[in-house]
């Protein structure tokens, strides 16, 4: 049903219609708080009926509404409509694009067409339906594209010609035909995934007809023009004579059929067009000079000139030609969290990178528009390429948290390889060698990618530091690896002949290896380290630097492990300002929705509320990096909103695990730091407000960390397990005031590890979990002990919590976290356990008396998900900023 006059769409009323399309009916409207008139384009019902669409439209109108752009339409919100949704955009007041234009009318409005469509694909906006109809020029000349992305919505109808139908059966997937037929791109015709090199197609047939005044594809039915689309000869000499020779070798490369071979970027035509703009090319007709004026010297200098130009072509043709130097293309792909660090395919023509609450694995190849997820790869961490692109190496874990080295196949068969429970970085490098690298709690390992023996080449050092990303150099002969320690991060080679190892960088980041060419033993170590991208050249054949450290690339998220590198010379990497590891807590509702608290952004770790619920104790960190950091516990206000410091580590000392007290005290666990391992040294109770000297538990003397987890609402013990082989728990008591230290008593002995012990609100039952069965599962037992347990997860759960009431637990079953309620009466019952919500924010949680959720939310999280940035080329700016030399 169509809008009538003084409809009112939010802050909108309607004034009158402005046309109908495949897109749905247009009206004009007034823009009542704003007093500006407004397009509304009412989205067919076909759409407002199919709510998968309705949803996809609306996250792609997000993106569509950043295109902040002179030469774009902007879009200004999503009102609701009778009819269901409709878009508040820019009134533009002019006519549709028209053809024949005179050159220079032309190739000006190419130039504006362009710079919008670049601004749009560097947002990754994608138009997909690029054509005279959609393009608006002002009286002024001013050109302005419409309806960017809503292509992707629209359903077909009947049509030919530049009328032919808007064709769409959903997004941009493969076997799906978008556009209008006759500007679409052979890939669109056939019904194969597009991507931006669609729209420089369609670029193309737009300046072709701007030129020319005739549409380049017709037929009398679609079904003809897409015909002609994806076979028809195309006669590149059929132009007015004053077509520039650019212009037209611009044409050549816009309507090149092969995606692979037609020009990558609209930018490049963009600098054509303008390059055409400021160079017009005039012949001069000397048949118009009457003979009685023309000079005898004139057939002379035209030889003069010919020859000239003869031999300037000559010597360029002999002269020794430089090396091609191939531009920077730059480009960012999205994805829906923060996932881990992106994998290149060698050959550098595509990505594997996770994303996500289930991480699993996505492939973006170049030609295709969108990603694809790989089945099978679910909690996976960054995956890598084996070397002929055909499979990924990556680890994922199980809901019990064991990780295991998988393989996968692009179509998505997955082969289990290896468990390396325990690595500190889950990062597999697929070496040349046939032989998947990886830094294990066993230390560095090499396993077999047709499946068999777990080989560790090189066992971990005691106070050494953390292995990260073994990166078997080019020639076989070395391997480049890091260290963490508290000390900041070394990049080492280890000499696979000698097992020597060699010092490269201190104080760096994770260091990578980029070969000036592929297979090449020269190149550049790259890492990160504060957001910026350093490179050091580097001989793998002699594991030795030859030169020194230079920052090539700012804007990186900080962190050590978030880069991946293709030999072929490019680089991906998520954006930022430094600040990955920033968390801010939040209460969690049982949907799942987060509510901020306010707190400054911090590496903080383990919040636990008050018995109040008005203050938040926390560990705040000195790096994400549990090897390299030093930790202090910290309490925030919730009401006043401030953070303070609660304990005093000092530059060797580290205090961290807190937990509250029914008086409103912290037990903390605090370590002396030895070389570059943590170790013990007591278990302490302190005031929140970081007055006083703390008071001594406990103390130890062994090499065993133990961490503090409960304190009974009794106040007068505090649960904590030791991280021993197996982990063990136990039980102390708080002193009287005076009293000397007591002993940590072990409860519930097992051969079998139990960790993170809490103890119910009525001090009766303590909950932990186990991994006697194989997995971790979580059990409830009677304290001070019975005969008698009841087991209450399956599957696999870590970390135990419990309600403040006693009536329910809680527990993490991989993202997902879950209740069950319990009965403690007359005998002890779990119920059958529910989940609440996915997509679990962080690992550690508390639960608040109203039944939210404490938790800790990545801050880059809350504010938007980056996209991925990919720099083709990237190798031509490191040999231009940082200079190899030698030989």
């Amino acid at each position: 049903m169509p809008l009538t006059l003084g409809t009112r769409l939010g802050p909108y009323e309607i004034t009158g219609p402005l046309g109908k399309g495949g897109m749905g009916e247009v009206y004009r409207a007034k823009d009542t708080k704003l007093d500006r008139e407004v397009a509304i384009k009412v989205l067919p019902s076909s759409v407002a009926r199919d709510p998968e669409r309705l949803a996809r439209f609306e996250r792609e109108a997000k993106v569509l509404a950043s295109l902040n752009h002179p030469n774009i339409a902007t879009i200004y919100s999503l009102e609701e409509s009778p009819e269901g949704k409709a878009i508040a955009m820019e009134l533009v007041d002019g006519t549709t694009l028209k053809a024949p234009l005179p050159l220079d009318t032309a190739l000006n409005y190419a130039r504006q067409i362009a710079e919008a469509l670049e601004a749009a694909h560097d947002k990754g906006v994608t138009h997909r339906d690029l054509k005279p109809a959609n393009i608006m020029v002002t009286p002024a000349g001013l050109v302005k594209i419409l309806d960017f992305g809503l292509a992707a919505i629209a359903r077909p109808d009947a049509g030919r010609g530049e009328d032919s139908p808007t064709l769409t059966m959903g997004m941009t997937d493969a076997g799906v035909i978008m556009g209008t037929a006759a500007y679409m791109a052979p890939e669109q015709a056939v019904g194969s995934a597009v991507d931006r090199r669609a729209d420089i197609w369609s670029f193309g047939v737009v300046l072709w007809q701007m030129l020319t005044g005739k549409q380049l594809f017709s037929g009398d039915t679609t079904a003809h023009i897409l015909a002609s689309v994806i076979k028809d000869p195309i006669d590149f000499a059929n132009f007015p004579e004053t077509t520039p020779a650019s212009i037209r070798e611009l044409l050549k490369r816009c309507l090149d059929r092969d995606v692979k071979t037609r020009l990558q970027v609209i930018s490049e035509a963009r600098i054509a067009v303008q390059w055409a703009i400021a160079n017009p090319t005039t012949t001069p007709d000397l048949t118009s000079v009457p003979s009685r004026e023309r000079s005898p010297y004139i057939p002379w200098a035209i030889v003069a000139v010919f020859a000239i130009i003869a031999a300037a072509a000559l010597w360029g043709w002999l002269k020794p030609k430089p090396a091609e130097t191939k531009s920077l293309i730059r480009f960012s792909v999205p994805r829906t969290d923060q996932g881990n660090a992106p994998g290149l395919s060698r050959d550098g023509s595509r990505i594997a990178y996770t994303s996500g609450p289930t991480r699993q694995i996505n492939i973006l190849s170049w030609d295709q528009a969108e990603p694809r997820a790989i089945p099978g790869t679910q909690g996976a961490f960054p995956p890598e390429f084996s070397p002929d692109g055909e499979s990924l190496a990556f680890v994922a874990a199980d809901e019990a948290n064991r990780a295991f080295l998988k393989k996968v196949t692009l179509a998505g068969q997955v082969q289990m390889l290896a468990d390396v429970s325990g690595g500190a970085y889950r990062h597999p490098f697929w070496g040349a060698d046939g032989n998947i690298w990886m830094a294990t709690a066993q230390g560095i390992a090499r396993i077999p990618a047709t499946g068999g023996k777990f080989e560790v080449i090189l066992p971990p050092t005691l106070g050494a530091g953390t292995p990260a990303l073994p990166q078997l150099l080019p020639g076989g002969k070395g391997v480049l690896f890091s260290l963490q320690s508290r000390n900041g991060i070394r990049v080492l080679a280890l000499d696979l002949d000698s097992h020597k190892q060699t010092v490269l960088l201190e104080d760096a980041g994770i260091g990578r290896f980029l070969p000036v060419a592929p297979d090449s033993e020269r190149g550049y170590i790259l890492y990160n380290r504060g957001g910026s991208l350093w490179a050091v050249p580097f001989d793998s054949a002699k594991l030795q630097t030859i030169g020194a450290a230079v920052p090539v690339q700012e804007g990186l998220a900080g962190g050590a492990a978030g880069l991946g590198v293709s030999a072929a010379g490019a680089i991906a990497y998520t954006p930022g300002a430094g600040d990955d590891g920033l968390q801010e807590p939040v209460l969690v509702s049982r949907d799942g929705k987060a509510q901020s608290l306010g707190a400054p952004p911090r590496i903080y770790g383990l919040p636990k509320l008050s018995p109040s619920a008005d203050r938040v104790a926390l560990e705040v960190r000195t790096s994400i990096f549990a090897a390299a950091s030093k930790a202090d516990a910290w309490i925030f206000d919730i009401t006043r909103r401030t953070l303070n410091k609660a304990t005093f580590g000092g530059d060797s000392k580290s205090n961290g695990w807190p937990v509250w007290t029914p008086d409103g005290k912290i037990v903390f666990a605090g370590y002396v730091l030895v070389g570059d391992t943590k170790r013990p040294d007591k278990v302490l109770l302190t005031s929140a407000d970081g007055g006083g000297t703390p008071v001594t538990l406990a103390e130890t003397a062994d090499d065993i960390s133990r961490f503090t987890t409960s304190v009974a609402s009794d106040g007068k013990t505090v649960f904590g397990y030791a991280n021993s082989q197996p982990a063990q728990l136990f039980a102390l008591e708080l002193p009287r005031s005076g009293a000397k230290p007591n002993e940590l008593r072990t409860i519930f002995p097992s051969p079998s590890g139990r960790r993170y012990p809490y103890i119910s609100p009525d001090g009766r039952w303590l909950a932990y979990e186990s991994n006697e069965s194989g997995i971790r599962e979580i059990f409830v037992e009677a304290f001070p002990g019975s005969a008698t347990r009841t087991q209450v997860s399956s599957g696999g759960a870590t970390e135990p919590r419990w309600g403040r009431n006693g009536r329910e637990l809680f527990f993490r079953q991989g993202a997902k976290m879950m209740a069950v309620e319990m009965q403690t009466s007359p005998t002890l019952r779990a119920g059958t356990p529910k989940m609440l919500f996915e997509d679990f924010p962080t690992a550690a949680y508390d639960v608040a008396p109203d039944g939210r959720f404490l938790m800790l939310r990545d801050v880059s999280t809350s504010q938007g998900d980056p996209p991925i940035h990919v720099v083709l080329n990237f190798i031509e700016e490191l040999k231009r900023k940082v200079p190899l030399g030698g030989k």
